[in-house]
């Protein structure tokens, strides 16, 4: 059982944390079933490569050392 404080905040209990796999730091989600319950789930983060996908498509037939120099910002 855990209580809230002043803040508003809640200590979730250690087992939940260790099955949600959370540490400190990360993000959790909240949300409501239809019935009023609490769902409390770990919040995903996107992949540091989601903003990639689909770029090298767009520079299909050009030279890779190009590619390489754009990414790097060489302005040659």
């Amino acid at each position: 059982m855990s209580r809230l404080t002043r803040k508003g905040q809640v200590t979730i209990p250690k087992a939940i944390r260790q099955i949600l796999g959370i540490a400190p730091g990360d993000e959790v989600e909240f949300r409501f079933t239809q019935d009023r319950q609490v769902v409390v789930a770990r919040a995903s983060t996107p992949s540091p490569f989601a903003k990639y996908v689909g770029y090298l498509s767009r520079k299909a037939g050009q030279h890779p050392d190009r590619i390489v120099s754009e990414l790097r910002g060489d302005t040659k």
